[in-house]
């Protein structure tokens, strides 16, 4: 009785260890496995590497879209009227006030004389609509009454 206990406990150990040494091997190539698939997703054909580049170059001349709104808020005491001024300069300085089409609106919206400068980026040139965008954020970026943002509308027009 105590040999066949004996021997059925060697067989344990030899089988257990057998499923071991074949769990080792299923992991080794389980990762064998996944580093060439991460290899393989990395590495890029050799013909679409200029179709890369070029797409990056595209994305950056594309036309830009939605609105820049310039928000002129007041705090109790009206609104910043020299910062509206500077507005109005800018504007007439890239030639946005000659145009037929309409490329900005004014919006207003409170009691203090608070309104938005909606310019629809979708009808102003690309490059235009960018330095208008980069002027008027470094124009009034240390102004807390002025606000400018970018949205899919002009968010408080009416109609």
């Amino acid at each position: 009785m105590k040999n066949s206990l004996a021997i059925l406990s060697m067989i344990l150990v030899l089988g257990c260890s057998a499923n071991h040494q074949q769990d080792e091997k299923i992991q080794d190539k389980n990762t064998t496995q996944k580093d060439n698939i991460a290899e393989t997703e990395t590495q890029v054909p050799k013909g679409l590497e200029k179709a890369q580049k070029i797409d990056k170059n595209e994305t950056k001349q594309a036309t830009q879209t939605g609105y820049l709104v310039v928000t002129f808020s007041s705090r109790g005491s009206g609104i910043d009227g020299k910062a509206i001024d500077k507005l109005e300069s800018l504007i007439s300085s890239l030639g946005l006030n000659n145009s037929k089409t309409a490329q900005f609106e004014k919006v207003p919206w409170g009691r203090e004389g608070e309104v938005d400068y909606c310019f629809d980026l979708s009808v102003i040139e690309n490059d235009l609509a960018l330095n208008l965008k980069t002027k008027i954020e470094s124009e009034f970026s240390d102004n807390k009454l002025v606000q400018v943002e970018q949205h899919e509308n002009c968010p408080r027009k009416r109609g």
